[in-house]
């Protein structure tokens, strides 16, 4: 049998009343026959028998004194009924809300364990477990179903992508004339940008739905020497880097090297001609610097999706998004600075509670 919260807390609050009330009769009764009312059973005793009444007896002291004892004493009783009934009864009254809150904050989104909330006698709590129950299965299916559509749809995308891709290859071995060969080389380079698109949505989509958990230990000046060597092949830029210290991880490396490549490559496109790149590796600090004349970018924009400050063809507005949601994923901070013509990324590779303390 359930019934309201409301309910059952007055019904203990006001069982808690009566046992004490009952509890303190005694009291109630030495009160009242030795003390305020003790002159006033003299005066009935001595009327019984017929003795003279004694003149010093003042009576209305004694009952006005005795009622604001009993007062005091009611009030104190049912103040500790109230505190008594709150501290303890109260308290365990609750503690089905307290393990729906554990459970609730155990729950991770991906998994297939739906927490199973117990039957408790308070209606509320049990039209929360319902409630909660429905919303965290649905969440459950419409995230398996995203998480099914958005690999499938990437993968889909992959198969079309590599066949044009294919054509195109066998395109540019015909004898095309000048116009032709120029259109086939703009379609192939589209193709490449819309396989790295479709990477990077994929890539974004999977950090939104938390499938990155796998860890390694590794050292951050191992990932930045392991890409080096494809800048080199790549870009003719210089790039310069200076590590005054190492940082190391305990996080997926395959995301540090995703942000790491899109930090790199982001100044390596937008760098001036004859100046070099700058990647300097402090303690839990990643700093990426380039040289440009194309003025401090817009903060607010700067890490939107799709958005390409410097109108680069080469890219598709991800780089730094994906820089971004990297960050938020580990809970670190990344900050932009424009001094000198020079644009600074620094990436502060550890939680935001930690770097407060």
């Amino acid at each position: 049998m359930t019934n309201t919260l409301l309910n059952k807390t007055m019904t203990r609050l006001t069982i808690v009343i009566v046992i004490i009330l009952i509890l303190c009769i005694p009291i109630f009764y030495y009160l009242t026959t030795r003390f305020y009312a003790e002159d006033l059973i003299d005066v009935v005793h001595d009327y019984r028998t017929g003795q003279k009444l004694d003149e010093n007896i003042d009576l209305e002291r004694d009952v006005v004194l005795g009622m604001l004892l009993q007062y005091v004493l009611i009030a104190i009783v049912i103040g500790t009924s109230v505190i008594l009934t709150t501290r303890f009864i109260t308290k365990k009254l609750w503690n089905p809300f307290n393990e729906i809150l554990q459970k609730i904050e155990q729950f991770k989104l991906g998994t297939d364990d739906v927490p199973k909330f117990h039957k408790t006698g308070v209606k509320e709590f049990n039209q929360l477990s319902s409630s909660l129950t429905n919303l965290l299965e649905r969440d459950t299916r419409s995230y398996k179903i995203q998480k099914e559509f958005t690999e499938n749809a990437s993968h889909e995308l992959q198969t079309p992508i590599a066949i044009i891709r294919a054509d195109l290859d066998m395109l540019l071995q015909e004898n095309l004339s000048e116009k032709e060969s120029e259109i086939v080389d703009n379609m192939y380079s589209e193709t490449k940008r819309l396989e790295h698109l479709n990477k990077s949505l994929l890539l974004l989509a999977k950090m939104e739905n938390k499938q990155y958990e796998d860890k390694e230990v590794f050292f951050l000046s191992d990932v930045i020497q392991y890409l080096m060597p494809n800048y080199a092949k790549l870009y003719s830029i210089g790039i310069s880097f200076i590590q005054k210290a190492d940082v190391k991880l305990d996080v997926n490396r395959m995301l540090v090297e995703v942000l790491v490549n899109n930090l790199v490559v982001n100044a390596l496109r937008n760098v001036e001609e004859g100046t070099n790149v700058k990647i300097l590796l402090d303690d839990r600090r990643l700093a990426v610097s380039n040289h440009s004349l194309s003025g401090k970018l817009d903060t607010d924009m700067l890490f939107s999706r799709f958005h390409n400050p410097t109108r680069n063809q080469r890219g598709n507005g991800l780089g730094l998004a994906i820089v971004r949601q990297v960050c938020d994923y580990y809970k670190w901070s990344i900050s932009y600075d424009f001094k000198d013509s020079v644009h600074t990324f620094t990436v502060c590779m550890e939680s935001r509670e930690e770097s407060k303390k």
